[in-house]
């Protein structure tokens, strides 16, 4: 049996990205990690949110609340489950 190729290998990849609404300038990467479970990249995406949820507008900042204190259980994203939101 071939080898697998050693440059690839299983796990997740989760980015934060930011748009300056003022200016519509282009998106920029904010942040990014590589994991190895569903789990670890739920949590790091749930950190995420929590940690820019603050510098969000009123409405989008309870937006961002109410998704991680219901809306992501409804999405099955607390066990790892796939979402596209």
């Amino acid at each position: 049996m071939k080898e697998a190729n050693s440059c690839l290998r299983a796990g997740y990849w989760c980015e934060c990205w930011t748009i300056d609404e003022q200016t519509r300038d282009w998106p920029a990467l904010v942040a990014s990690i590589d994991v190895d479970t569903a789990v670890q990249a739920v949590r790091w995406i749930t950190v995420a949110l929590r940690t820019i949820a603050s510098a969000l507008d009123p409405e989008q900042c309870d937006e961002a609340w109410t998704w991680l204190r219901v809306g992501r259980r409804r999405t099955g994203w607390q066990r790892g489950g796939s979402c596209w939101c």
